[in-house]
């Protein structure tokens, strides 16, 4: 298990936002793109390791789907894997509030 980015979490909610589990599914490139065209290249690459990541252990599924005359990535959460999901946000949500300043408490 590892843990999550800003980027890979943001892009995991979009994709339970959107409902896109198992046969919905959603473009690849147009949630990348929405998602890391504000990043320079070392956080993409960052970013880019972490995705493959999410797809080797089979938390989102991968497929190449025919849209008109082409064929586009498309990508969509395992249903079976929901739970770890759940479990990475949990811990990238921690990570986060652990790193944010509270400011000064009296």
């Amino acid at each position: 298990m590892f843990i999550l980015d800003k980027v890979a979490r943001s892009v995991l909610l979009t994709l339970l936002n959107r409902r896109c589990i198992g046969g919905k599914h959603t473009s690849e490139d147009a949630v990348i793109k929405q998602k890391t065209k504000w990043l320079n290249k070392s956080e993409f690459k960052e970013f880019e390791f972490e995705y493959t990541q999410l797809i080797r252990n089979e938390i989102l599924i991968r497929l190449k789907k025919r849209t008109g005359k082409s064929a586009d990535w498309h990508i969509s959460i395992n249903p079976r894997k929901l739970g770890e999901v759940g479990i990475l946000l949990e811990l990238a949500d921690k990570t986060v509030n652990e790193g944010a300043t509270t400011g000064d408490e009296k």
